[in-house]
């Protein structure tokens, strides 16, 4: 391989945004009490919302205006890459209004809940420019955008939440945007440490979105999903979950959840779930990314997990009656 002249340029195009960017609702469809998280980005709205007998967490996306928001559910088609909408909010500025799907019409009443956490959305837009010998020259975008706490005031939060993030070990008085360079260089350094070519050369992107799930006592769920695209075919869309425990002030992962030696025991109980479409040996592999509400946990996985790209990604939920005996 030909040895190139690496010149970086770096275009930055900053927002930092201060400000209450995620709503958390309590209210009512009809009878049925739920809560909703909702994420503001200029009109553009997305997020979660919950029964509270159930627990499961369903997305929602739309757009608000100053006197309406609509909201559609997004529901995975199992194995695609598809969604399929059913129930649609619509409701006024005081979050009063209609849940409405094919069949049925239910009247809706929402009270936003004030949070202790203020959270604040970091925007970055990067662009990295290679220039090589034959001075030509290729552009390598990196787009993110994360909802981090009021360092200001929770300082303490998001450094827990951010290197986690991020992938980055955890330092003491370090800054959301040090950890934001530090993240960069590290996959950029990975990458040019490929089969990189002057002829050649491949496309290194990134699109990452984090956004918070939900909070329910002192647990946090937070998702991060993207894309990155390192050369070949095709690049890759994944979904991360972190639970936090707010009161230890720390990640909460699969050991930390379940007793030691049940994982191959949960493997199984997900193969049932699947209805033994898949390996079972790939559930007990794979079976980390999980979140947690107040009914169960939830266990996401991501393409080329249990199936193929082209099959997407799966999502199961257990029942805390259905993991008795395998909870600390």
């Amino acid at each position: 391989m030909k040895r190139t002249i690496l010149i970086i340029s770096l275009i930055f195009n900053i927002n930092l945004i201060f400000g209450q960017d995620v709503k958390i609702l309590d209210g009512y469809i009809d009878k049925y009490p739920i809560q909703m998280f909702l994420n503001y980005d200029s009109s553009k709205v997305t997020g979660f919302y919950f029964y509270e007998k159930y627990g499961k967490p369903i997305q929602i996306s739309g757009e608000h205006s100053q006197k309406q928001l609509k909201l559609t559910e997004q529901h995975d088609v199992k194995g695609t890459w598809e969604s399929e909408s059913e129930g649609t909010f619509i409701v006024n500025e005081d979050f009063i209004g209609k849940w409405k799907t094919k069949d049925k019409e239910l009247n809706v009443k929402l009270t936003e809940t004030d949070s202790e956490i203020k959270w604040v959305n970091f925007k970055q837009k990067v662009e990295l420019t290679h220039t090589f010998q034959n001075h030509k020259k290729h552009s390598y975008p990196i787009q993110i955008s994360i909802e981090i706490p009021n360092f200001e005031k929770n300082r303490e939060l998001m450094n827990l939440v951010v290197p986690e993030i991020f992938g980055i070990k955890r330092e003491p008085y370090s800054s959301t945007w040090n950890y934001y360079n530090r993240f960069i260089t590290k996959n950029y350094t990975e990458y040019l440490n490929e089969d990189f070519s002057e002829e050649y050369p491949q496309y290194f992107e990134i699109n990452m979105r984090g956004i918070v799930v939900s909070m329910i006592d002192s647990i946090l769920n937070y998702k991060t999903s993207g894309y990155v695209y390192q050369g070949g075919a095709h690049g890759y869309g994944f979904e991360t979950y972190y639970v936090f425990d707010l009161n230890k002030m720390t990640r909460l992962k699969f050991e930390d959840i379940f007793k030691p030696d049940t994982k191959s025991e949960i493997a199984n109980l997900l193969f049932e779930k699947d209805n033994k479409e898949h390996k079972l040996e790939d559930f007990e592999k794979n079976i980390g990314n999980i979140y947690l509400t107040n009914k169960g946990v939830g266990f996401f996985f991501n393409p080329y997990q249990l199936d193929c790209y082209a099959c997407g990604t799966f999502n199961y939920f257990l029942d805390f009656s259905e993991l008795q005996g395998l909870l600390k």
